[in-house]
């Protein structure tokens, strides 16, 4: 599923019903299937975040990672309820990260 999906037209929808959670569990995965797509990590269902982050050979993609794991995972587990603001934040991590390419 990771690999097919279209995240920035699911990231919009989601985003036009201000669904924050959802477009934050997306970039997430986006994240992933990005590191998984050039091979520095290998994508498995039952993996944790902290078996991913010890994969990354990079320190400071792994910090990056890091970070980003612990938005997703107070937001999403933590049932966070994200205001606009901090939506926007979130976003340009995660997009700074998937734009530069992850792992390049």
């Amino acid at each position: 599923m990771i690999q097919l999906a279209d995240f920035s037209t699911l990231i919009a929808e989601h985003e036009n019903k201000q669904a924050y959670r959802i477009c934050v569990r997306l970039y997430f995965l986006w994240v992933l299937k990005s590191l998984k797509e050039q091979n520095a990590i290998v994508w498995l269902p039952d993996k944790t975040n902290s078996t991913y982050a010890n994969e990354l050979r990079d320190t400071d993609i792994q910090q990056t990672f890091n970070y980003l794991a612990y938005v997703y995972e107070y937001v999403w587990y933590g049932e966070f309820v994200l205001t606009d603001a901090d939506y926007l934040k979130a976003k340009e991590a995660f997009e700074q990260f998937i734009m530069k390419g992850g792992a390049k």
